[in-house]
């Protein structure tokens, strides 16, 4: 039996009317996830045999992504590029051009996050790009936690 993953985050939320991005400070953020080898973005993921389950722990990392760290997770957002793009706040014309202008998923996606990064300005920050790849829309918390989080522990279980 799987867990559900378990979040212990002190968050402070203030919306700005209009823009449909929050804005969100955060002390200290962990996620206590179970370690399964099937999770993944990927609509397709092969059932695998577990011998024993782990919980990992994660905290999210303070600050904003590089341009660098966007382009490598464009590389594996693939076909979740245009809900993210919604979770983040870009209505259905800008992802309309970004689609259109761009030949490659990746490079749709890594123009993506870059406008997003230039729109918001300091609020594009891991724990905002964290939340929105968490999102039961969006289901890329393996991605999430790879690129937005700091592993700090894992702990065998039988």
């Amino acid at each position: 039996m799987v867990l559900a993953s378990q979040v212990s985050i002190p968050v402070t939320s203030d919306f700005e009317e209009g823009s449909g991005i929050s804005s969100q400070s955060v002390k200290h953020s962990v996620v206590k996830r179970p370690n399964s080898e099937s999770s993944s973005c990927s609509p397709v993921a092969a059932p695998r045999k577990r011998i024993r389950q782990s919980a990992d722990i994660y905290v999210v990392k303070d600050g904003k992504p590089s341009y660098e760290k966007l382009q490598y997770l464009a590389r594996e957002l693939a076909g979740k590029w245009k809900t993210l793009s919604r979770r983040l706040g870009f209505n259905e014309a800008v992802i309309d051009d970004l689609d259109q202008a761009n030949e490659e998923l990746a490079e749709k996606a890594y123009k993506m996050l870059i406008a997003w990064k230039q729109k918001v300005g300091s609020e594009a920050t891991y724990k905002v790009l964290y939340d929105n790849l968490c999102h039961e829309l969006v289901e890329c918390k393996d991605l999430a936690e790879q690129y937005c989080c700091d592993k700090i522990a894992g702990n065998a279980s039988p």
